[in-house]
């Protein structure tokens, strides 16, 4: 079929003439309005005002009504003409919409393969970039990379542009989170109480590497000088503890030196005599048994011809703190006493 017959060509079309009395009803009708411009009617023009009212009303209803008959009989051929051309686009949309839609079917399994080659390009491009699943998943198929008119070109070229700023931002943020590792890592060095990493590096969506860094800074501060006054308070009370320990040790050895003194200077009764005396008090499983001494009785000892001191064995049970039992243990080393531990428990 030659498409030209599908194109409408008119071959006889000639422009509507009507010939009526148009310029002497238009002189009339000027003539008329000049006459009654500006009038005041009074009671001598009111009765003619009145005609001349109902003629010009007559005459404008006539004019109206002349105007649409001829306006329908010159219809007649162009509504024809409207209903024919009408008929003719309804056929030509049965044939061109089911045709339209075949296209639509070609045209949309075109877009979906440069969708697929679209992600493709993605995946290639991160994998080489080497962008972690978090900026990977930023690079999208865009709009125009499925247009049927554009070129996979087009299509390489903004996915890798897309790519390079991802792997910048990406580049510097692990940068920053390094910058804050070797700054916490660094203060840490002089706290006791060290600062978590992870905390800095989450606030890092919020906030510049700077300000983050700013704020370890402030918070090392803030904790030195916590663990400070800490310091201080601890070694005020371990002073206060150590003088109260000497002050205790030095009453205790000065009451153990003064007994011991004592019993340098008294004279024993016979090794006989202290065993006839000594009894032995009832103790349970686990006590040092506890030795009852006697009061020593003081005697002319005589003395052998070479004056040879005498040696003594004396069992008794001491109780007192670690510091008195040290304090105790020197003075036995330093006066040349010698002694043997038999049992120690701990109350």
């Amino acid at each position: 079929m030659n498409d030209d017959n599908l194109v409408l060509a008119s071959s006889n079309v000639q422009p509507a003439i009507i010939t009526y009395n148009y310029e002497v009803v238009k002189k009339c009708v000027e003539l008329k309005a000049q006459q009654y411009a500006g009038i005041i009617v009074t009671d001598d023009n009111l009765k003619q005002a009145k005609q001349d009212r109902a003629n010009l009303a007559s005459a404008r209803v006539a004019i109206d009504e002349f105007r649409k008959a001829k306006k329908k009989e010159m219809s007649v051929n162009i509504d024809l003409m409207e209903k024919q051309c009408k008929e003719l686009i309804s056929i030509i949309e049965g044939v061109e919409k089911p045709l339209q839609a075949g296209i639509d079917v070609y045209d949309n399994e075109k877009r979906e393969k440069r969708r697929q080659q679209a992600l493709k390009f993605i995946q290639t491009t991160a994998d080489s970039l080497g962008l972690r699943a978090e900026y990977a998943s930023r690079l999208v198929v865009k709009d125009f990379y499925l247009n049927l008119t554009g070129t996979q070109k087009e299509v390489k070229e903004d996915i890798n542009k897309e790519g390079l700023a991802l792997k910048a931002e990406q580049d510097k943020h692990d940068a920053d989170i390094q910058t804050i590792r070797t700054v916490v890592d660094s203060v840490n060095n002089s706290l006791s109480t060290k600062l978590d990493v992870e905390e800095f590096i989450n606030v890092l969506k919020f906030y510049s590497v700077s300000e983050v860094v700013d704020n370890i800074n402030k918070r090392a501060e803030q904790l030195k000088e916590a663990e400070k006054r800490a310091r201080e308070e601890a070694e005020r009370k371990a002073k206060e503890e150590e003088a109260r320990r000497q002050k205790e040790a030095q009453n205790a050895f000065m009451k153990v030196a003064t007994v011991a003194q004592a019993m340098q200077e008294m004279t024993f009764a016979t090794p006989q005599q202290v065993a006839s005396d000594v009894s032995v008090a009832q103790t349970m499983p686990g006590q040092i048994p506890q030795v009852q001494i006697p009061v020593p009785t003081f005697a002319n000892q005589e003395k052998e011809e070479e004056k040879k001191e005498e040696m003594w064995l004396l069992s008794v049970s001491i109780r007192g703190t670690g510091d008195q039992l040290k304090m105790l243990n020197k003075f036995l080393l330093d006066n040349n006493i010698e002694y043997r531990r038999m049992n120690c428990v701990r109350e």
